[in-house]
């Protein structure tokens, strides 16, 4: 899981870097276009198009015939019965494309998240550390401390919530840069990168040894099996600007790739 989520973070990395000057609008909808075009071109290798075309061709008939004889009930409700079952008939052809195809679509959203969803630290700014154990430990008689670099500030003693399996500490970034901060406690050590600054890397808040948590969390390695179950950064959400107006990545991710998608059904002789 390391290994491939380290080789996919990199191709994103050098996708995105050509575009690391420029507003994020842009890489991302660099990566759009290329996910709409694939997509398109991947359906129409997966689908049999020539039944495809059939079933959407017998809709339209059906839908022609519903307007044709309006004024006939039972004629009306055959045809929308028979344009119905094309309908299904279309959605299960289309569907073994669909469960295919949304697993790489997955793996592109996962890293659009890690590069556009969250934003560093910005110096002078506090942010939140935050310790998780992987079972109930007796945190008040534990030792439990966070060491940084002369970069970092740790600004609380640790404040331990023994319900939640949590120790917390408050940081506050002083120089930017790429930093590295290590929990100790109990003779472990995790340590956990901190990006103060600006943008253009892919971010992990959770550094985790669970492989699920791995999964959307993959610019940085499984943390080694221990007491410590996961060491977190509350780094804040980004927002990307267009056009003056504020969104979520996933929305301009979304319609641009569809957009594409659509314009080049066409060209790559694809019906959707």
């Amino acid at each position: 899981m390391d290994v491939f989520n380290t080789i996919l973070t990199r191709l994103f990395d050098a996708l995105l870097y050509p575009f690391a000057g420029l507003p994020p609008i842009w890489g991302l909808a660099f990566v759009s276009i290329l996910t709409g075009a694939v997509m398109v071109r991947l359906f129409g290798k997966l689908t049999n198009q020539r039944k495809i075309r059939a079933l959407k061709d017998r809709i339209r008939g059906r839908m022609l015939e519903m307007w044709i004889f309006r004024d006939y009930p039972r004629v009306v409700l055959k045809a929308h019965g028979q344009a119905l079952w094309s309908v299904a008939k279309y959605a299960a052809c289309s569907l073994r494309a669909l469960v295919v195809l949304i697993i790489p679509v997955m793996l592109i959203m996962i890293q659009l998240q890690a590069h556009y969803g969250y934003r560093p630290v910005k110096p002078g700014d506090s942010a939140l550390v935050r310790v998780i154990y992987d079972k109930p430990v007796a945190l008040d008689a534990m030792n439990v401390s966070l060491e940084t670099s002369d970069a970092i500030a740790v600004e609380t003693p640790p404040l331990r919530i023994p319900e939640a399996r949590e120790v917390d500490f408050r940081i506050r970034a002083k120089q930017a840069g790429e930093h590295e901060i290590a929990a100790k406690a109990g003779g472990i050590e995790v340590t956990k990168r901190l990006c103060v600054g600006d943008g253009g890397r892919a971010l992990s808040p959770v550094r985790s040894q669970r492989w699920t948590t791995r999964i959307f969390h993959p610019a940085e390695p499984r943390l080694p099996r221990g007491t410590i179950e996961s060491i977190e950064v509350g780094y804040p959400s980004e927002r990307l600007s267009v056009f003056g107006m504020r969104f979520h990545w996933l929305w301009p991710f979304f319609v641009i790739s569809i957009l594409v998608g659509l314009v080049l059904k066409r060209p790559f002789g694809v019906e959707l």
